[in-house]
């Protein structure tokens, strides 16, 4: 459900009666997978298994290959695993699911083929911690194996985000979010297994932000993750022309085609309006 602008003041002025500086926090870390990976989830369950924060649990949500994650998850005893099968497959819809089950007070958005560093939760803590106001945390991804970061256009200097554009290149796993302040669940039409296959974490944060609300950029890496080639396809664009017909102006789009048409040299606008129109023709938001 929508909160009001009262609400969300009287949320954040509790979170502050309660949560004093040095207190603990619990984290959720949920993770959807279709089981698939089996090597890279004994990575990241290994990597929980030294974290010098100890107060978080893992929700899997399986979409597929049950009895897999099964197994693998009985060797973890010493973690707070809460394993949630289920059969609709679908990114969004298997957060959506896994969020009702996480009782932590911040949220992490994790990925079976991601690992942490051991002070990787610690860091995220001590964040939301020292800053009772704090709502969403937006960290850094690190190419372990190419031994760089994740990408080039990460920021320097930490800062309060005061613009929904800036949400437009994050990824899903460096996002920590207190949950009480994002009501708002993921849309089920964006992400691997809805109609458009990819924006669904930029569309979460841009429906959860508000000026009233404290969204964070930290430099510092709390999660490794192999860097991916970036192919500009054509269902890439058509993917970006709904979450822009879902989100922003028709002049922001305009100007963003524009901005790659002369700073890229490349013209998106037909298949960016073919994914515009389709969305505008049918889309909701999900609410969880």
């Amino acid at each position: 459900m929508l909160v009001t602008k009262d609400e969300l003041l009287a949320t954040n002025a509790l979170k502050a009666l309660f949560l004093k500086r040095g207190d603990s926090m619990k984290l959720s870390l949920l993770l959807p997978t279709l089981g698939e990976r089996r090597d890279e989830l004994r990575r990241l369950l290994d990597s929980l298994n030294i974290q010098e924060y100890k107060e978080f649990q893992v929700v899997i949500v399986s979409q597929d290959n049950h009895d897999i994650i099964r197994e693998i998850i009985s060797y973890y005893n010493q973690l707070e695993i809460i394993h949630v099968p289920i059969d609709q497959k679908g990114l969004s819809h298997s957060r959506n699911i896994g969020l009702k089950h996480c009782n932590g007070s911040i949220v992490l958005l994790s990925d079976d083929d991601c690992w942490y560093h051991k002070d990787s939760l610690k860091s995220i803590a001590d964040e939301f911690i020292e800053d009772s106001n704090l709502d969403v945390l937006l960290t850094q991804i690190y190419d372990k194996e190419n031994g760089k970061l994740y990408k080039s256009n990460y920021g320097h200097e930490s800062k309060m985000i005061t613009k929904d554009k800036e949400f437009l290149s994050k990824s899903s796993i460096e996002i920590a979010f207190h949950k009480d302040s994002c009501p708002i669940g993921f849309d089920e039409d964006f992400g691997l297994g809805g109609i458009y296959n990819s924006g669904e974490e930029v569309d979460f944060l841009i429906n959860n932000f508000s000026k009233e609300k404290n969204f964070k950029y930290l430099p510092k890496v709390t999660v490794y993750h192999p860097r991916k080639a970036v192919v500009v396809d054509e269902k890439r664009v058509i993917n970006r022309g709904a979450l822009y017909a879902k989100n922003f102006a028709l002049g922001r789009a305009i100007m963003d085609l524009v901005k790659d048409l002369v700073v890229r040299k490349q013209n998106y606008f037909r298949l960016f309006f073919k994914g515009y129109k389709k969305y505008k023709a049918g889309g909701q938001v999900v609410r969880w």
